[in-house]
């Protein structure tokens, strides 16, 4: 009788522990699925990130990542603001990270850890028709040069260009096509995709050319390729400590293969 009732007894522990150890876990894929993770964006980079009439957020990268998200089955939402405002709100922890553009950033310094690419840039310049062929820097003497103020090239322009031509930033990168179009400036440093959609709207874009920034080797140019200036475009940047969730959509864009260039995510409307 002893032996039966310590046998129940143990019986008995034994359920408690399993039954409190799977309202555990039960708990904690729940919160995981409820869990809303924030990430920041700028909203002035079309094709790659814009807000519609309707103040949603649009753009090649944010497709991309939502099928990321979908895919390892967390829910993701894009939240608005300035680049800096963005990262000190990461480091407050108001935001689990950022989608970059072309952005400058210091991983080491932000406390960022940066994901595989989701597309790969081609940098070009626009400019008339009548500046053809391959572009060398002894060519742009006097000329002036727009580009989007503190992406990667800029500082590859300023590094390449700068005592030759005049190199002028904009914040907002349609006010330099609109400089260029009305003949304020020569050339506009910018990516193939985002030329490509904007040629394709300019009735006049007949009158304009695409030349790529790229040597005939098809490698990008010296400075774009030092070792110490870090990779920063077309990536997601989550705070140092969300470590779960970057494994997770690092070795989501892993698996989709070879990167693709950001120009082919394009999709043309009939």
């Amino acid at each position: 009788m002893l032996f039966s009732l310590s046998y129940l007894s143990i019986l008995l522990i034994i359920s408690v522990i399993m039954t409190s150890l799977f309202a555990e876990e039960k708990n904690t894929n729940e919160e995981q699925k409820s869990k809303v993770f924030y990430i920041g964006v700028e909203t002035n980079r079309m094709p790659y990130i814009g807000l519609t009439h309707d103040k949603e957020i649009i753009g090649l990268l944010i497709t991309s990542v939502h099928q990321l998200c979908k895919k390892i089955k967390i829910q993701c939402e894009f939240v608005s603001s300035n680049f800096f405002s963005i990262l000190e709100d990461i480091k407050l922890n108001r935001l689990d990270g950022l989608l970059i553009v072309d952005q400058l950033v210091f991983p080491k310094t932000d406390k960022l850890k940066l994901t595989t690419p989701l597309c790969t840039i081609q940098p070009v310049f626009i400019h008339s028709s009548d500046l053809d062929g391959s572009i060398k820097a002894k060519d742009l003497t006097g000329k002036i040069i727009g580009v989007k103020e503190g992406s990667r090239l800029h500082f590859y322009l300023i590094e390449k260009y700068d005592h030759y031509a005049t190199i002028k930033p904009y914040s907002l990168l349609q006010n330099g096509l609109f400089d260029l179009f009305t003949q304020h400036i020569d050339l506009l440093a910018t990516d193939k995709a985002f030329a490509s959609v904007n040629l394709a709207k300019a009735t006049f874009a007949k009158h304009y050319t695409i030349t790529s920034l790229r040597k005939k080797n098809n490698t990008t140019s010296d400075f774009f390729s030092k070792k110490d200036f870090v990779l920063t475009q077309m990536t997601l940047a989550l705070g140092e400590e969300n470590t779960g969730l970057y494994n997770k959509l690092d070795q989501a864009i892993r698996a989709r293969g070879k990167t693709p260039y950001c120009s082919d995510l394009l999709v043309v409307k009939e």
